[in-house]
């Protein structure tokens, strides 16, 4: 495949924004902006995954030099789960379908690619089980976590934000203006307020249990809702935790902020219940959340295609017609077209047999 120039880039960038809008094909002001959410756990990933080539032992050591090599804590092991079930369920399943839709009526078309990807990347989510039996693997972690906070071991890891339970337990938002929801540490604060107080719900509704399975039984659901925001604290934390490092590369952090909120901000409107309930933000507060994520949305677009083709897949890779680098959509797909055995001959099978007779009222009628 021809390397790719920065003037290939360029030239592509600016012909996403004047286009034609085609046959089947949304129009660009008015398309739903969910594509761009799910650029922010892809990009945001990479502060939670082991940069290439790094031993998993070699990280476990930086992390933590107190453990030794092929002992992993607890916390590890609910991490891995957490984001094994978010990430398969969500990102793969919710994902693909988002994609297939945005794309209209071409996103049902094999020259697409994501019939393929649907087929198997879905089914992976219940290889091994239904998702929910991760998420309260991990609850019963966080139940066991909050019913050990008086006792003075203090939470590591990814509940480490815990210690601060009484805080978080009290705390009000300070957001006052749209803008204020651009602060890491608001952001942060708002998703370790909702994760602590979901779980100390939790723990208290199971401690009304005589029998404690009877009550993971009864309370599955507000358990399984428990680990979910654990498992969003965890990204939008790792997330923020890697922006704060150095990041090379001209404009790439601030465009990375501007996914982190976007994703941190998308997960607030979809679980708005959530925030709102626990008395993390107010109702205002969360109608600016979604004012300023509206912002975003506008500020991001420019760089779309670009954040896409930051990933560096080759057209070979992706295998679909609509995700090719050089643009040209419209002139493959009539290409492809004529790949389909239906296309191998002007007239198709069957057409002289059952259709022209109905074309030309050559019917015969059944003499009873």
């Amino acid at each position: 495949m021809a390397q790719k120039s920065k003037k290939q880039k360029q030239l592509r960038t600016e012909e996403s924004e004047s286009e034609p809008e085609g046959l089947g094909v949304q129009p660009k002001k008015s398309q739903p902006y969910q594509a761009f959410c799910l650029g922010g756990p892809s990009k945001g990933a990479t502060g939670i995954s082991i940069a290439p080539g790094e031993p998993r032992t070699r990280q476990r050591k930086a992390t933590d030099p107190g453990r030794r090599p092929g002992k992993e804590s607890a916390s590890d092991t609910t991490l891995a789960g957490d984001l094994m079930s978010i990430s398969l369920q969500h990102l793969s399943q919710d994902g693909i379908e988002e994609c297939r839709k945005l794309c209209g009526g071409h996103g049902y078309l094999c020259s697409s690619g994501l019939p393929e990807l649907f087929a198997v990347y879905v089914p992976a989510c219940t290889y091994e089980g239904d998702n929910t039996v991760l998420l309260l693997q991990v609850a019963r972690f966080l139940m066991k976590t909050v019913s050990q906070l008086g006792s003075g071991k203090k939470p590591v890891g990814t509940i480490s934000y815990m210690e601060q339970v009484e805080h978080l337990m009290k705390c009000h938002c300070e957001v006052q203006i749209a803008e204020d929801w651009l602060k890491p540490a608001v952001i942060l604060e708002a998703f370790e307020a909702r994760a602590t107080r979901m779980s100390v719900a939790c723990a208290q509704n199971l401690s009304k249990f005589t029998n404690t399975e009877e009550g993971f039984s009864e309370l599955s659901a507000d358990l399984a809702e428990a680990a979910v925001a654990h498992c969003h604290l965890i990204v939008v934390s790792k997330f923020i935790e890697k922006l704060r490092q150095d990041i090379p590369g001209k404009g790439v952090k601030q465009v990375l902020g501007m996914l982190c909120n976007i994703y941190a901000l998308h997960i607030l409107h979809k679980n708005l219940g959530d925030f709102v309930s626990t008395g993390c933000i107010t109702p205002k507060q969360a109608s600016l959340a979604n004012e300023q994520l509206r912002s975003l949305y506008s500020q991001v677009r420019p760089n779309a295609v670009a954040l896409v083709d930051s990933f560096n897949y080759t057209d070979h890779f992706l295998g679909s017609v609509l995700g090719r680098y050089d643009g040209n959509v419209y002139p493959n797909l009539y290409e492809e077209a004529w790949k389909d055995p239906l296309n191998d001959s002007v007239v198709p099978d069957g057409y002289h047999e059952y259709i022209r007779p109905i074309l030309k009222q050559q019917l015969r009628t059944a003499r009873l």
